[in-house]
């Protein structure tokens, strides 16, 4: 791949029967982040981004999100430290897995390999 090129995968994403067509990214500090585009709505999410922002991003998202969409949530054991009180990402991925645990609105499991997948239906 050159730096004029681009990576390679784009040319496949809608290239073929239920493929999606688009793809939105959020970024940037959770201070400054802008809203998503209006009317646009999803079937999968995957959140891997400054840690203590998980729980926002999923109460963006969520609305956004069609029945039976996916959540996958990526580094929610936080390299075996999860309930490490004095880690600000800790807590915060901690708090969220007790959330997605209990939240009616979804349905979860954690898979406890690599460095977690929280995964979450949408009810």
């Amino acid at each position: 791949m050159s730096a004029t090129s681009g990576p390679p995968w784009p040319a496949a994403i809608g290239s073929g029967p239920g493929w999606p067509t688009a793809s939105t990214s959020i970024s940037g500090p959770r201070r400054k982040r802008s809203a998503l585009p209006a009317g646009r709505t999803f079937d999968f999410a995957f959140i891997d981004a400054d840690k203590p922002g998980y729980d926002t991003y999923y109460e963006l998202l969520l609305p956004r999100m069609r029945p039976n969409a996916l959540f996958v949530f990526d580094n929610m054991l936080f390299d075996g430290r999860i309930e490490n009180p004095d880690l600000e990402s800790a807590v915060a991925l901690n708090a969220l897995n007790q959330k997605l645990a209990r939240d009616p609105r979804v349905e979860s499991v954690l898979l406890p390999f690599a460095d977690g997948l929280h995964i979450a239906r949408v009810r």
